[in-house]
């Protein structure tokens, strides 16, 4: 299903797959997954979007499929990666749906690229690391790099939030999927480099992005990215506004793949977001409002 594209840029190799119809009034929807997803990863999300919209998923370099990327290439090159997908493929200007270590390269591309970005949506987005979160990061960094045992249990337990008073839904299904999975695939040290970008590349963080309509969203009960700090995230980009999805924590995109879509397609659109039964109300904590 779907075409599916070998692409090189710099001399390195990397893929792309395009599914849903070719021509639609909304541009194409690009997604870029966290530091450990590879475009698989987002096929509940595909699956929901691609009646309706083209959908473009990408493996970049040291992603998948995709060429390693040695670490001394930052998130200025993997956002040339994406302007060069886009360029490649025709696809014109396009809206930018990222999660976790995507939602950073995302902002990356607005940052260098926005000629390119329609519309951004932004999910689990907390800006530049601070000290919390650079030290999340290299923990993280550790147990991948380490031969490990049962890291999928391991990587799950940090990346959830399994607090029982905390209703997430599908807790339970996606547990399961992130222990199968990384228990049979195992990340290592390429993945650790990748998920180290996401602390480099201090320029990234010195101007605001200006001009692109973007929209940050969490889950209510994200632990990684808590709604307080994605919150403060808009500061960084003229405009933007912020709301959270219920029953969710930091994995949105595999919990309630269904309500993401539909907030994607509709703010990708233009259309309202207001009366939806599992999103908060959209807040603009810097004033200016979204389109």
């Amino acid at each position: 299903m779907g075409n599916h594209y070998s692409l090189s840029y710099q001399g390195f190799s990397y893929r792309a797959r395009v599914v849903g119809p070719p021509h639609t009034t909304t541009q194409p929807v690009v997604l870029l997954g966290g530091a450990l997803m590879d475009m698989l990863g987002w096929h509940a999300m595909e699956q929901q979007l691609a009646d309706k919209v083209t959908v473009v998923t990408v493996d970049l370099p040291g992603q998948g499929a995709a060429d390693s990327l040695p670490a001394t290439y930052g998130l200025r090159f993997l956002a040339e990666s994406v302007d060069h997908m886009v360029e490649h493929l025709g696809l014109g200007a396009v809206n930018l749906v990222g999660t976790s270590f995507g939602s950073t390269l995302a902002y990356a591309v607005a940052q260098y690229y926005p000629h390119i970005v329609s519309h951004m949506v932004l999910v689990g987005f907390g800006g530049a690391p601070g000290a919390r979160g650079r030290k999340l990061v290299e923990r993280t960094c550790t147990l991948m790099e380490r031969p490990l045992p049962d890291f999928g249990r391991r990587f799950a337990n940090g990346a959830m939030n399994l607090d029982p008073s905390c209703a997430v839904r599908n807790r339970d299904s996606v547990m399961d999927t992130l222990i199968r999975y990384y228990d049979k695939y195992a990340p290592g040290e390429r993945e650790a480099a990748m998920l180290r970008r996401v602390t480099g590349d201090p320029e990234l963080w010195e101007n605001r992005v200006t001009g692109v309509p973007a929209l940050l969203v969490c889950g209510e009960h994200d632990h990684m990215v808590p709604p307080s700090l994605a919150r403060r995230a808009c500061s960084l980009i003229a405009g933007s506004g912020f709301t959270t999805i219920g029953e969710a924590d930091h994995l949105v995109h595999l919990e309630r793949p269904a309500e993401l879509a539909d907030v994607v397609y509709r703010f990708c659109s233009g259309d309202s977001l207001d009366g939806l039964d599992y999103l908060g109300p959209v807040e603009r904590p810097h004033g200016a409002t979204t389109s």
